[in-house]
């Protein structure tokens, strides 16, 4: 999966791509509540109990895509857990959650629909780690097909913590 920040033709407004084998997946904007995903391939979202909430929106079957088993179980084949540094490979309950922590970087950083908040640094973590509730150590930042493990001790607290 590839993420591109592009200007919608139609609007001139901003959004970030989601790609996968040159396709667009989803496409992702700001709203005034958060943000707003756009995608023929949605197939459902599921609010995990993990600390922070972390929100999972799953995908069907993707173009040109033969067989799921192909490409791997999980949207996150080769990144990092952060909670436990072993790499996510074939593993459909990995999960991506936010931080209460502020991004440095412009993307990847998320915000929480149903609060409204942005600039949210993410963590990517394991099934085994989203399971058993374990806290993320890291904060992945990619640039391209570049994984920045960022230390959270290392990045701002957000005003507001959620407790």
């Amino acid at each position: 999966m590839e993420l591109q920040k592009e200007v919608d033709a139609e609007t001139g407004q901003e959004m970030i791509q989601l790609l996968e084998n040159g396709c667009v997946i989803a496409r992702i904007y700001p709203h005034p509540e958060g943000i707003r995903i756009v995608s023929e391939y949605l197939d459902g979202v599921q609010h995990e109990a993990v600390m922070p909430p972390a929100l999972v929106v799953k995908f069907t079957r993707l173009p040109g895509e033969t067989n799921k088993e192909d490409w791997g179980s999980t949207l996150l084949a080769g990144w990092p857990c952060c909670a436990c540094d072993e790499m996510i490979m074939d593993d459909p309950d990995a999960s991506v959650v936010l931080v209460d922590k502020l991004a440095t970087w412009e993307y990847p950083s998320w915000g929480n629909i149903l609060e409204g908040s942005g600039g949210r640094a993410s963590a990517s973590l394991c099934g085994r780690c989203t399971n058993e509730e374990r806290p993320p150590k890291y904060a992945i930042r990619n640039e391209g097909e570049v994984h920045i493990r960022v230390p959270l001790d290392e990045l701002e607290d957000l005003e507001g913590e959620r407790e």
